[in-house]
């Protein structure tokens, strides 16, 4: 039995899901002026904020294998030098990662005989790996990631994070504090404008899959994730 670390409190793992060309990576732009992010890119789409790059509020690394998310894990959870320059880790995206994940597994089991063994190791090796960033210490972590429309065995719709395996999807957003489905909301007031639905809704697309474990707040948020973070941190401070 442990003493809770006050460090471990003042930190949260976010996953951020929506369609291709929302604005998921654009949110690099939104963390807090004063802290600089270390960006790990699966998906190699970085051009949106390549301003970021150039003046060195993002660093990073384009990962081309399953197991170089392994070696950035190893360099950011260890290394003094990172801790000390980066106070956020922006994963883009969990659904690219999955892929080269799975890939890396089809390798090792590529007959169908051994497609259960597949499965098996893929969906453990990707958890693992997500448990991985999601409980190291010190930084803030964001996930990005796909979304997609299902049915389920009574043909209701629902909208949640697109990744290889059923079993793992469903599951998915339990292994996380927060999740944010990012969308388009248009209204006469306001216009069209990208938002966060960070709690469970019906949409005219289906059922969006969201949550909020800090209770900090609204269903509807602004895509900022410097006033996220300060809402849930300094919620009942």
């Amino acid at each position: 039995m442990r003493k809770l670390k006050l460090n471990k409190l003042n930190r949260v793992s976010i996953l951020v899901y929506g369609e291709p060309g929302i604005g998921k990576t654009s949110l690099l732009r939104t963390i807090p002026k004063n802290e600089r992010a270390c960006v790990l890119s699966a998906e190699s789409g970085l051009l949106s904020i390549r301003d970021l790059v150039l003046n060195k509020t993002v660093e990073g690394f384009e990962i081309e294998s399953f197991q170089e998310m392994y070696e950035a894990f190893d360099l950011l959870s260890e290394e003094k030098k990172a801790k000390a320059k980066f106070k956020w880790i922006f994963i883009d995206s969990l659904s690219e990662i999955s892929q080269k994940c799975y890939d890396s597994y089809k390798e090792l089991h590529p007959k169908k005989k051994d497609s259960f063994k597949l499965w098996e190791e893929y969906q453990a090796s990707l958890l693992k790996l997500i448990k991985n960033f999601r409980d190291i210490e010190h930084y803030n972590i964001v996930f990005t990631c796909l979304a997609s429309t299902a049915r389920d065995d009574d043909g209701y719709r629902f909208i949640h994070p697109e990744i290889n395996g059923n079993s793992l999807k469903q599951k998915l957003a339990a292994y996380f504090d927060e999740v944010f489905y990012m969308t388009i909301h248009e209204d006469e007031e306001k216009g069209k404008r990208r938002i966060f639905i960070t709690e469970p809704a019906e949409s005219e697309d289906g059922r969006v899959t969201a949550k909020d474990r800090s209770g900090a707040l609204k269903p509807i948020e602004k895509p900022d994730l410097s006033a996220i973070i300060g809402k849930i941190l300094n919620k009942g401070v």
